[in-house]
């Protein structure tokens, strides 16, 4: 069964209930979705073409990849980048295995990230800073550093964070000075206590 067949199926849609939300959704097409296109693609006696594969994906919650039976692992990166940007909630992701899936990615990638903010705000040695003020210096450098690598990430961001991109390693360089500031913050109520 084609990943289109099967994903209508699991929304419970017939193919003309799929193509109304379709056009709906996309109502500015040159060529309209049509029933024939529908049973064309998912008997396999046509391609679909590039740009109604992307719409096709991006009404199911799936990747290109995914929907023409690709991929799945890598579905699963892209999927969780987009998750991961706030350009896709899992909510909208149909299948649930995949939702599973794209969660224990984004739960693995954090993992990591707290491992490794949680080694350097040890080899910073935050605790032997005794100074409020040299902890207020840090603090404005830290949210004067984050705006500018945001500023980075977005000027290199190109619609979609791909997994291994500039743009999702600006995302870990954020959360971990934001893990740092986080610890900053608390050394100063440590020692304002």
């Amino acid at each position: 069964m084609s990943r289109l067949k099967e994903l209508r199926i699991k929304r419970e849609l017939t193919q003309q209930q799929l193509v109304d939300e379709l056009n709906e959704t996309f109502p500015h097409n040159e060529k309209p979705f049509s029933k024939m296109n529908i049973s064309n693609w998912e008997n396999g006696k046509h391609n679909i073409k590039p740009e109604k594969a992307q719409q096709l994906a991006d009404y199911f919650g799936v990747s290109v990849g995914y929907l023409l039976g690709y991929d799945t692992v890598g579905g699963i990166l892209e999927l969780s980048a987009l998750v991961q940007s706030g350009k896709l909630s899992i909510d909208e992701i149909e299948d649930k295995e995949i939702q599973e899936s794209i969660r224990k990615h984004i739960a693995t990638i954090q993992k990591t990230v707290d491992e490794e903010a949680q080694d350097r705000s040890e080899e910073t040695y935050l605790r032997f800073i005794t100074d409020l003020e040299k902890l207020k210096t840090l603090k404005s450098d830290m949210l004067v550093a984050i705006r500018f690598i945001e500023n980075i990430q977005n000027n290199l961001r190109h619609d979609i964070v791909k997994p291994y991109s500039y743009a999702q390693e600006m995302d870990k360089i954020i959360f971990q000075l934001l893990d740092l500031l986080d610890r900053i913050e608390q050394r100063e109520n440590e020692l304002r206590d």
